[in-house]
């Protein structure tokens, strides 16, 4: 289930896709070189999860507060929007936090957005990878969110399919055969559409959905982010 809020106008959106142009040098490679996926700003799934044959490795928590105050500096607005809107949808209070890399965003130029459902198939569970020791109260790790906001799409647009299936279900299965679930398991695609709040459970399998209609020039950018609640609080990161 994605639910959708209005977030940013399309001249917001354009300020936005601006301003992550004017931080070109900052990108950071996600593929091996000449790459033509990257992200402005460290994220969890990636810089946490191990190297990566042919391209940089990252430290996520020594290098997040850099990366966090060039975020903050040109999209401090931005992520205040974000922010409010969810607070609005959960209805309670959220934060980020300084150790954590700020939501950020992904980069997908003309060669690399996927035109068929070819993109990882997957459950976000970033937050396996991130060390919550000294974090009190513990975060509910049942409950996550993540969301996108589209900034920037492809011609023929963008969006999300989305499986009947859970983590917790798929967490139970004695054969935890991914295959053969989705065999008998239902798709739905969710479109997005610029500057509306896509927030999901990153314990639903899904994946970037592929798009037919790319044209040279074409590009995807996005902001990406995830929640998890801490007693009475949200906290929000990448």
């Amino acid at each position: 289930m994605l639910t959708q809020i209005p977030v940013l106008d399309p001249g917001e959106c354009e300020r936005v896709s601006d301003n992550v142009w004017d931080l070109r040098s900052q990108w950071i490679p996600r593929a091996q070189r000449p790459a033509s996926f990257f992200t402005l700003g460290l994220a969890s799934y990636q810089d946490l999860s191990g190297p990566t044959e042919h391209v940089p490795t990252r430290n996520y928590y020594l290098e997040a507060p850099f990366f966090n105050n060039l975020i903050l500096d040109r999209f401090g607005w931005l992520l205040r929007r974000v922010k409010s809107a969810l607070e609005a949808f959960l209805n309670m209070t959220t934060r980020f936090d300084s150790r954590l890399a700020l939501p950020g965003f992904h980069i997908f130029d003309y060669l690399a957005i996927p035109r068929t459902d070819v993109a990882s198939i997957h459950f976000d569970l970033q937050y396996q990878l991130i060390d919550w020791t000294d974090y009190a109260p513990q975060p509910d790790f049942a409950s996550p969110i993540s969301f996108t906001l589209p900034i920037k799409l492809p011609e023929g647009g963008g969006g999300l399919n989305e499986w009947d299936l859970t983590y917790q279900e798929m967490s139970r299965a004695i054969h935890r055969d991914l295959a053969g679930f989705l065999t008998c398991r239902s798709k739905t695609f969710y479109p997005y559409s610029v500057g509306m709040l896509a927030i999901h459970s990153g314990h639903h399998l899904h994946q970037i959905a592929g798009v037919a209609n790319v044209q040279p020039g074409d590009q995807r950018i996005t902001l990406q982010g995830h929640g998890l609640r801490m007693g009475a609080e949200t906290v929000l990161y990448w």
